[in-house]
C-alpha cells in the first residue's frame, strides 16, 4: 500500500496523505512504512477514527475519575 502511496505522491509531491486508522500497536507498521517510503517532505497526517478515539478517552476518564463522579464521558 505505501508503494502505491509513493506513486501518487511522487506524480503530485504536494499531495497530503491521511492515514486513518485505530492506532492499535499492531497497525503502527502502516504509518511507519509511509514515512520510510515517502519523500522526507511529504505531508503526512496520522489521524485516529472518532469511535476508536472516543474509546481511548473514556479509558482516560475511567483511569482519572473512577466511577465518572462528574459524568465528564457526556
Amino acid at each position: 500500500m505505501s508503494a502505491d502511496v509513493a506513486h501518487l505522491v511522487q506524480k503530485s509531491p504536494e499531495l497530503p496523505v491521511h492515514c486513518i486508522q485505530d492506532a492499535a500497536p499492531e497497525l503502527g507498521i502502516l504509518p511507519q512504512m509511509l514515512r520510510t517510503t515517502l519523500p522526507v517532505n511529504t505531508n503526512i497526517r496520522e489521524l485516529v477514527d472518532f469511535e476508536h478515539l472516543m474509546g481511548y478517552l473514556d479509558d482516560v476518564v475511567d483511569a482519572c475519575q473512577p466511577g465518572d463522579p462528574f459524568d465528564m464521558k457526556d
